[in-house]
């Protein structure tokens, strides 16, 4: 889950991954959702959905940003969701501290780097449960690492 599909480092970063996923794997079918309709940055290997509609998804789901893990904080499906920390937002400007702290203890956090993962503990006081780049992160979540 994504903010936008505007070309973006994130962008890129997710839409290749999936590209790369795809090509070693048939027996998957990623779903992207975004919160900002946007012409896309690449072309998509795969279905694409506004945010809302996770609330019918069924499969495993991994938040990008802040915006997206704290919306991913309440539906009631999917059952496996992720927060990729993929930036540390937080140091851009003044937090709301208790919904930030909310949302980094609402689920697994996955971080980009270990200096991200060593940031994220401190802040936060929750432990990451894994480290890698985006294609990695896909692998890790479909049970393949």
């Amino acid at each position: 889950m994504v903010n936008a599909l505007t070309a973006s480092q994130l962008s890129l970063a997710t839409i290749g991954a999936i590209n790369r996923l795809l090509a070693k794997r048939s027996d998957v079918s990623p779903t992207l959702f975004f919160e900002m309709a946007t012409p896309t940055c690449l072309p998509l290997p795969c279905a694409a959905m506004s945010s809302p509609e996770i609330w019918g998804f069924s499969g495993p789901i991994i938040a990008t940003s802040l915006s997206t893990a704290d919306k991913l904080r309440h539906p009631i499906s999917p059952k496996q969701k992720f927060f990729y920390v993929w930036d540390l937002e937080w140091l851009r400007y003044q937090p709301d501290f208790w919904r930030l702290r909310d949302i980094y203890a609402s689920m697994p956090i996955i971080a980009r780097s270990k200096d991200h993962a060593k940031a994220i503990e401190d802040a936060w006081n929750v432990s990451v449960v894994y480290i890698g780049d985006m294609e990695d992160v896909f692998n890790y979540v479909l049970g393949d690492k």
